[in-house]
């Protein structure tokens, strides 16, 4: 299971996962998996296992943001093949995008979305996650697929 949590740094959000070998009886201590260079956020992580024991997550952050106006955000997946001991990581978004184009969403700032996912196919991952485009009114998010091989 994964979630945001901020128990690592104190001041923002990470990425914790924790994993139950038992049927869900007991978990281990949260880790944090996302491998976000700088102190800033990482938010809505989605996880999935492949049939080998590759473990895969992923995960909204926003290290490439600049003082320039703008947020800028991407997506990442991490994945680990030794039961999360350690950790990969790969870019899935190939550009940064402005969240500040998003919708407003009342009580909870820009909102790209909550239609991120991550599912397999046996051997490779399937990632489903939202990003703003240029900012029409109509229409300020679009939705992308792609398939991660770890």
């Amino acid at each position: 299971v994964v979630w945001e949590d901020s128990r690592f740094s104190g001041t923002h959000d990470d990425i914790a996962l924790s994993k139950s070998i038992d049927g869900g009886k007991t978990w281990t201590d949260p880790v944090k998996v996302n491998q976000t260079p700088v102190p800033v956020i990482a938010f809505t992580p989605a996880v999935d296992v492949l049939p080998n024991g590759t473990v895969a997550v992923t995960y909204y952050d926003i290290r490439n943001n600049t003082p320039a106006p703008g947020l800028l955000t991407d997506y990442f997946v991490v994945h680990s093949h030794n039961g999360g001991a350690t950790w990969s990581e790969s870019r899935i978004t190939p550009t940064s995008f402005d969240e500040e184009t998003a919708p407003v969403a009342l009580g909870r700032g820009y909102f790209i979305g909550d239609y991120q996912g991550l599912a397999n196919t046996g051997s490779t991952f399937k990632s489903f996650f939202v990003q703003t485009n240029s900012g029409n009114l109509a229409n300020r998010t679009d939705a992308f697929a792609t398939t991660v091989a770890p």
